[in-house]
């Protein structure tokens, strides 16, 4: 018994993921137009970050 309440309550916790996940999505398609502009700037952000932790690590 306890176990089958323990994949249940495993089961919901995804199924909130998904619904939180999903709002998520939703804001995030409103927000798409700025990502298209602002985009490439953060892939390079991000890529000189990886670059900059790289060097440091070696």
């Amino acid at each position: 018994m306890g176990q089958q309440v323990i994949i249940i309550s495993k089961i919901l916790k995804i199924l909130n993921i998904n619904r939180i996940y999903n709002k998520l999505l939703l804001n995030n398609l409103n927000n798409v137009k700025k990502l298209i502009i602002i985009g490439p700037k953060i892939k390079d952000l991000i890529i000189t970050r990886y670059i900059i932790n790289y060097i440091l690590y070696i």
